[in-house]
């Protein structure tokens, strides 16, 4: 009688061979010995500790317990994981640890590619014989570590950075689901954490800075920025809403007191006014601690604004002409003399110089030094009708009075 012989590939597929091959196919699973902790059940009396469960997930990316842990900060601290003690249900947490010591962490690695997905991976170096016996007859418990981290709050969302591992523990409901032991993976929904979607990334234009860089970020990052954007650029809006408010005050009072010591005429009021809103307003405030205030800078003020009102057409320089006068009219008929620049064109030169003494001693005596310089900076002893001295420009008239007023300041 004959015999034939079947090729490999024809010997697989006998049904009674598949029956077995898918037979043992189906206890390798349940087994879990690719990455489980389950050995035969004849070889576990004969463990002996320590024992070392290899290739563990410990940690990875995700929102577990209302907290985002990213997997940047999770490698980040991966050897940080490194000799972590392995103790029952986080009993360490309340001062049992020691009394539940099982073992500790050895080489903690991240590994993109691991058995259970990219995450941080560790062996399980068990000195506890029971503990050991246990795992080995491979109980459905799960990985759960205790960490210390840096709370951060987006948009409501807490993200957990400077991860600082304290221990793992062996549980049997463990938020990273994943890092459940001997159960079977990607089977049953409830055992395994979906994986976390790839954030879409969107460009970020720096503000403000002169080489126009970008940044990548996802989101909600891109949300937080540009509202923060919008806060500073209101922010600014108002201060510098604010700083064109104080530098127009301090120019306006700065050129009336300029006007009334008699450096401006009337007709130079206008042009000095805009160049002083051109100034700072540091700049601002040192001229106007070295001019001073004007004992009429009030009623010379609510004087402009009244003829102004009354003349919708009138100019600054027609308002300082008329207030001129209006305060020569006083003057006569109080039997005085006008101000210095107030003089007709029949005014002698030491008529103007005796106005100019006679507005120093109008001023607070603890004032005359610096009254006295700003006489002789801005040449008022020839500020008659008709003649004017101008060797200085208005800017170096501004540096020469700051510059005297801080050697004044020393010496005093």
């Amino acid at each position: 009688m004959g015999t034939s012989t079947l090729t490999l590939e024809q010997q697989y597929n006998l049904p009674l061979v598949k029956d077995v091959l898918d037979e043992n196919e189906r206890l390798r699973k349940l087994a879990a010995l690719g990455t489980g902790t389950k050995i035969p059940d004849s070889k576990i009396d004969e463990i002996t500790v320590p024992y070392v469960f290899e290739n563990k997930l410990l940690m990875k990316e995700g929102e577990f317990n209302d907290v985002y842990y990213p997997a940047e900060e999770i490698r980040d601290a991966v050897t940080l994981a490194a000799e972590k003690g392995l103790v029952y249900d986080h009993l360490d947490t309340s001062d049992e640890g020691c009394s539940n010591w099982l073992g500790h962490v050895i080489n903690p690695h991240w590994d993109d590619n691991g058995p259970d997905g990219a995450g941080m991976y560790g062996d399980l170096k068990i000195v506890d014989k029971s503990c050991a016996q246990i795992l080995a007859s491979g109980p459905k418990w799960g990985i759960s570590p205790t960490i210390d981290y840096q709370k951060n709050e987006v948009n409501g969302k807490i993200i957990g950075t400077e991860l600082l591992w304290k221990s793992f523990s062996f549980v049997l409901s463990p938020a990273v689901r994943d890092t459940m032991l001997n159960s079977l993976k990607n089977e049953k929904g409830e055992l395994t954490m979906p994986e976390p979607k790839p954030k879409e990334t969107m460009t970020y234009q720096i503000q403000g800075d002169k080489d126009s860089k970008t940044l990548s970020v996802d989101k909600d990052t891109l949300d937080i920025l540009t509202a923060k954007d919008a806060e500073l650029a209101q922010l600014r809006k108002y201060r510098e809403d604010a700083d064109k408010l104080k530098r127009t005050e301090l120019a306006e009072d700065l050129v009336n007191n300029e006007y009334l010591i008699g450096r401006l005429s009337a007709e130079e009021i206008a042009n000095r006014k805009k160049a002083l809103n051109e100034k700072s307003v540091e700049i601002l405030s040192e001229l106007s601690d070295v001019v001073g205030v004007h004992p009429n800078l009030k009623p010379f003020q609510d004087y402009v604004k009244t003829f102004l009102s009354k003349n919708a057409d009138a100019t600054l320089s027609q308002a300082a002409k008329s207030w001129e006068k209006t305060m020569k009219k006083s003057a006569l008929q109080n039997g005085g003399t006008p101000p210095a620049g107030d003089a007709d064109d029949d005014a002698d030169d030491d008529d103007a110089d005796d106005d100019a003494d006679d507005i120093n001693d109008a001023n607070d005596p603890a004032n005359n030094d610096a009254n006295l310089m700003q006489s002789t900076l801005m040449g008022r002893s020839a500020a008659s009708a008709g003649r004017k001295t101008a060797t200085l420009s208005a800017d170096e008239l501004d540096k020469g009075m700051v510059n005297f007023m801080s050697q004044f300041s020393r010496r005093a």
